[in-house]
């Protein structure tokens, strides 16, 4: 019977130690996957981020490509508006050379 007891007490301590190793190794297979969703949450906001990067370079061209188009857009206008005024000042001086012949005539 003591034997038996024993065995008993052995099979309970073996028993015990089993259900600690079990509780032990299901805590870390929570912190695991805790990890695991941690690390995927990472990942996607690296992607996320990656591709809003992206976009602001491609918004950053688009705005550049713009700004080049409307710098050459003024020069052209002021081009035109400096031709324009040009063309009125001669105008005015041939007007005005016009009417001093008609008074010296």
């Amino acid at each position: 019977i003591d034997s038996l007891e024993k065995q008993l007490n052995d099979s309970d301590e073996e028993l015990k130690k089993k259900d600690e190793a079990l509780i032990n190794a299901e805590e870390k297979i929570k912190e695991y996957k805790q990890e695991h969703q941690q690390n995927e949450a990472k990942n996607e906001a690296g992607v996320e981020n990656e591709l809003l990067s992206k976009e602001i370079t491609i918004l950053q061209e688009e705005l550049k490509k713009k700004n080049e188009a409307l710098i050459n857009a003024e020069e052209k206008y002021q081009a035109e508006i400096d031709r324009l005024e040009k063309e009125l000042n001669d105008s005015k001086a041939m007007h005005i050379l016009s009417k001093m012949r008609t008074y010296l005539d």
